[in-house]
């Protein structure tokens, strides 16, 4: 054990709180294009996690809990099933480098397995004694979950491996009742321990030893905290008590815990929860109601960023959806549930085309009439206003054209090529 906390750590705290969304927040107006990843022949399909340009989740045929790991690469076409021979199901939740990790089961028994492409490829990663094991995440180097051993009987042990079962580290603290790791970037584990209370703690081990393990936990802010995901010095994951008034918050722990960000997107959504990340992002969902409908979502840091992303999904409507996985392209990758069905989904960036931000004219500011980052109804409403009254003095909304060495800059003069351009950026969108 080291002979520090995060609670000696910390410095600052940050609490903050923060359709079509068919695009983005408007702090970044990035836009997404949601799509399917489910495969021919399978009734439905999760994806779990991203890395390095693969997706992974699992996949169900026909009737019956028949779940069969998947790996994708970016189209349903791609996918590969990596459920062996000799396992009744195995999922799959974590990529990176060129490897899966993931679970497989067989005469009632959770076993971690590491897989490297191919059904035929997978190794078992259940330490010597133990009696189950479960396999979350990879990095490409380092694996990382869990094991059970027969002291604890039910309770959990964190482990990290390094492709084999022999190599597999024990990362179980004494001070707590059970251990579970999560994620792991460069040599750091992020994850959840159960204190003797039976409250959740977030930890952070700062290097594959037992002895590295640091409380993220600020019990003074939340009475339970989770870990789910962690890159470079960032870690993610969610926090619920006295400073969210009760639910969880999607929180980050910046510079390995020395300050704390609620990323909760205010009072519209009831919780809000990270389960993964790229080095600039943060994904996961945001329910409504009282949290019964839950709301795939992405961040950038800041509560302000916050987009939620179920409106997007083609061939809804869906009752749910929630981002669990992001690749270092920006693509994210989740589900969706519609009826007793669930889907894969994967929200794409799309690159704003040149001369999109014309149509861009209304919607935000206390009054409606600023740029907001989406193109929609309101600026096409503020465009044609503005153009029928045709004079610039009061009504500049519709000069958008006819200026600079492009022409589309405003040149005093409201005419036809303001509406040209209007119409043609807003027919390509924002």
């Amino acid at each position: 054990m080291m002979n520090f906390t995060a609670q000696s750590m910390v410095v600052g705290v940050v609490l903050a709180a923060g359709g079509v969304l068919a695009v983005a927040s408007a702090a970044s107006a990035q836009q997404y294009q949601a799509s399917i990843l489910n495969p021919a022949g399978y009734t439905e399909a999760f994806a779990q996690g991203a890395g390095s340009g693969q997706q992974v989740g699992f996949g169900r045929i026909g009737e019956g809990f028949n779940p069969h790991a998947l790996l994708w690469t970016g189209t349903p076409a791609s996918f590969i099933d990596l459920n062996p021979t000799g396992f009744d199901g195995t999922f799959a939740y974590g990529a990176g480098g060129n490897q899966q990790v993931g679970v497989g089961f067989a005469q009632g028994i959770d076993r971690a397995l590491l897989w490297t492409g191919t059904a035929a490829s997978y190794v078992e990663l259940t330490p010597e004694g133990s009696t189950r094991s479960f396999g979350y995440a990879t990095d490409g180097t380092i694996q990382v979950g869990y094991a059970g051993i027969p002291e604890t009987g039910a309770g959990s042990r964190a482990f990290a491996w390094r492709g084999t079962a022999a190599s597999a580290v024990n990362l179980h603290s004494p001070d707590y009742d059970d251990t579970t790791a999560f994620d792991t970037d460069g040599g750091r584990i992020a994850g959840t321990a159960t204190a003797f209370d039976a409250f959740y703690n977030a930890v952070l081990w700062t290097t594959t030893s037992a002895e590295s393990i640091v409380s993220l936990h600020r019990p003074e802010l939340f009475d339970e905290t989770v870990a789910n995901a962690i890159r470079g010095t960032t870690i993610g994951g969610n926090g619920n008590g006295v400073s969210t008034g009760g639910p969880n918050h999607a929180i980050i722990w910046l510079n390995l815990g020395e300050t704390v960000v609620d990323l909760h997107p205010g009072p519209a959504y009831f919780t809000s929860f990270i389960y993964a990340m790229s080095a600039t992002q943060q994904v996961g969902l945001a329910s409504i109601n009282d949290g019964s409908e839950e709301h795939a979502a992405v961040w950038s840091g800041t509560a302000a960023s916050f987009t939620d992303l179920h409106a997007l999904i083609p061939g809804g409507p869906y009752e749910s959806s929630q981002a669990t996985g992001i690749d270092s392209d920006g693509s994210i990758y989740g589900n969706a549930r519609n009826g007793s069905l669930y889907y894969a989904v994967r929200w794409t960036p799309v690159t704003t085309p040149a001369g999109c931000s014309l149509a861009d004219l209304a919607g935000g500011g206390a009054d409606g009439i600023s740029p907001d980052g989406i193109v929609d109804g309101s600026d096409f409403i503020a465009f044609i206003n503005s153009f029928g009254i045709g004079d610039v003095g009061s009504s500049a909304l519709a000069d958008v054209a006819g200026g600079g060495t492009n022409g589309l800059s405003p040149d005093g003069i409201i005419d036809g090529s303001d509406f040209i351009a209007f119409i043609n950026a807003f027919a390509v969108g924002c």
